[in-house]
């Protein structure tokens, strides 16, 4: 595994950077059959509580449950 704070020594950013990666990071996907749908069903959602000033709750709410169903459909999601 790369360090970034190795990569980037003396910029104390890259520090913080590699010690949050460590604690919170976590395995991605990176070979979804569709990664293309995931990215517009995200944009979508997040388009259209922007563009309504609508209730972000209500908003995120769907947009987790529309992901979670085209995961499930990858044969990704549980």
């Amino acid at each position: 595994m790369v360090s970034a704070a190795s990569a980037h020594a003396g910029d104390t950013r890259w520090q913080l950077a590699q010690t949050v990666y460590q604690n919170s990071g976590h395995y991605e996907y990176v070979n979804l059959p569709n990664w293309t749908e995931i990215r517009q069903a995200t944009s979508d959602g997040l388009n259209a509580l922007i563009a309504g000033c609508g209730d972000p709750k209500a908003a995120l709410d769907t947009l987790n449950n529309k992901l979670n169903s085209v995961l499930k459909a990858q044969g990704v999601g549980a």
